[in-house]
């Protein structure tokens, strides 16, 4: 299944993509991070093609840290250019992996030239988490039916063929 779907029901990827010109100012691109509780922005041109991505990082490493006025200082003197993306056919898995062996936690979803959504390394875990969750629920469900079943039960055991042993007093 694709990542926009498998995403879909635990975040917002799908919804909408915040963007930034290259021109404008860090403060305002720190202000939509905020006011959006996001974490990177994708910098577009002036027909909305991609041109980079500005994260927390690279405002803290190459504006702050520079001792660079963030009033002054462009979103395209701090932004990456070379931007890893993935399509809405990426897998979680294929995601996951582009971004451990990239070391990045954002990956713009593309659909030919346009960006349509964007994954984060919290999205990702976040479906993980639930997915633990929910295997977690069923496999509480197996356990109470069992001892409904069987009320004697004191141990459940796995013999040398992996099997579940159930043990009654």
């Amino acid at each position: 299944m694709s990542i926009v779907g498998q995403l879909q029901q635990h975040s917002k990827i799908a919804s909408c993509v915040v963007t930034i010109l290259p021109s404008k100012r860090i403060c305002e691109a720190c202000v939509l991070m905020r006011d959006n509780s996001i974490g990177s922005l994708v910098v577009v041109d002036s027909n909305r093609q991609l041109v980079g991505m500005i994260t927390e990082r690279d405002i803290i490493c190459k504006v702050v840290s520079m001792g660079l006025d963030v009033s002054q200082t462009q979103v395209c003197e701090a932004m990456t250019t070379e931007v890893l993306t993935c399509t809405a056919q990426t897998t979680i898995q294929q995601a996951k992996d582009m971004m451990a062996q990239h070391c990045v936690r954002h990956l713009p979803i593309m659909d030919g030239q346009n960006v349509v959504g964007m994954v984060s390394s919290r999205d990702i875990l976040l479906k993980q988490l639930s997915d633990t969750r929910a295997v977690i629920h069923q496999q509480l469900n197996i356990l109470h039916d069992l001892e409904r079943s069987h009320p004697g039960i004191t141990s459940l055991k796995k013999d040398e063929m992996g099997r579940v042993v159930i043990q009654c007093n």
